[in-house]
């Protein structure tokens, strides 16, 4: 009987001891999950990738921005409006995994936004963009009216290399660029002209001021686009315009240069009386080079859903951005443009007023 007395309580006990163990288990599972999970927050929020997260900003009418005076300006319904996107550099791990959900949202490698410049470089150089590009529709809209803009500056300064171009290695952000073979080149719009007069393959040289010194670098071209390509983007140094009317341009904190045209289109629409966009707003993105012609811009699929959560029917691009744009425009109308001149054709096909400076011009006041 004591035999059997003895096995019995160690049976029942069984059960019991397992249960225990688990219950002193769970603690120490829910401790390492705890663990896990906060190792995994911080590093959703303390890695940053070398990516570039580009999303969908602003419509702002340009009229709210640009002002004249020193001569009769005219305001009308409809206007026009420049679009941003928000561009966020090296992203969190989890903005990045946002980003990667939304089907209005790109990422990109940062080689590809920024070259070879760090973000704080490529933010300095999206600000000097920006007000380059100012300049240059101020230039470019008074120019269309008849007026005469003198311009000077000391060089093209170089913002980015692109990597794997013919310039790669062979030129530096911040070089100064002087002369393009026997061509001066005091201003940055005076290279790609010169550049481009070569044909692809042929040799270059660069008179270049680095460091104090002046050097003569040569770069064989490539072709891109049909001509010789050599994969710099620049701006001048010490830009001066001298303009012949007051036109003041306030973005607020907006960079870069894609704005430019938009800038155009509302100065001369500032200018004139008759009504060029028309009764409904006009989104447009484009840069404007310093002879009216429109340059590409990048980020142009978001800017595109911008223009269309605006409720806009009508967005003007660089021709050879229009498909990206169109891609994320819905049933909004994207035309492709090459120049200021297309631009304005656009705008009356649209029902905006033709466009007559000869009879609109006047003088500054005095």
């Amino acid at each position: 009987m004591s035999d059997l007395q003895d096995d019995v309580p160690a049976a029942a006990d069984a059960p019991v001891t397992t249960a225990r163990k688990r219950r002193a288990r769970s603690p120490i599972v829910f401790s390492i999950l705890g663990v896990i999970l906060a190792v995994a927050l911080v590093a959703g929020f303390a890695i940053h990738p070398h990516k570039v997260v580009i999303s969908p900003g602003d419509a702002t009418p340009v009229a709210n921005v640009v002002s004249v005076s020193g001569t009769r300006a005219y305001r009308h319904a409809g206007g026009v409006l420049f679009l941003t996107v928000s561009v966020a550099d090296r992203p969190s791990l989890l903005r990045l995994a946002d980003a990667y959900l939304d089907p209005d949202t790109q990422v990109v490698p940062e080689q590809q936004v920024n070259g070879s410049l760090t973000p704080e470089q490529s933010n300095q150089l999206s600000v000097q963009l920006m007000s380059q590009s100012q300049d240059l529709a101020r230039k470019v809209a008074l120019e269309k009216l008849g007026y005469t803009v003198p311009v000077s500056g000391k060089g093209a300064v170089v913002g980015t290399v692109e990597k794997g171009s013919p310039a790669d290695g062979r030129l530096r952000p911040n070089d100064v660029i002087v002369g393009v073979d026997a061509q001066s080149t005091p201003l940055a719009d005076d290279v790609r002209p010169a550049v481009r007069a070569v044909a692809p393959g042929s040799t270059v040289t660069l008179k270049v001021q680095r460091s104090g010194k002046e050097i003569d670098v040569p770069i064989v071209t490539v072709a891109r686009d049909g001509a010789s390509f050599l994969g710099i983007t620049t701006y001048t140094k010490d830009l001066r315009y001298k303009f012949p009317i007051d036109v003041q341009i306030e973005p607020g904190p907006v960079s870069g240069d894609s704005a430019g045209l938009a800038f155009t289109l509302t100065i001369l629409d500032e200018l004139t009386p008759g009504n060029l966009t028309g009764p409904r707003p006009v989104a447009v993105t484009g840069a404007i080079g310093p002879n009216g012609e429109v340059q590409e811009v990048g980020g142009v699929p978001q800017k595109a859903v911008t223009a269309r959560r605006a409720g806009v029917k009508l967005m003007i691009t660089p021709m050879a951005e229009v498909k990206d744009a169109r891609k994320k425009a819905g049933s909004m109308k994207v035309v492709g443009v090459k120049t200021l001149d297309e631009a304005l054709a656009v705008l009356q096909r649209n029902g905006g007023a033709p466009f007559h400076p000869l009879l609109t011009k006047s003088p500054p006041a005095a």
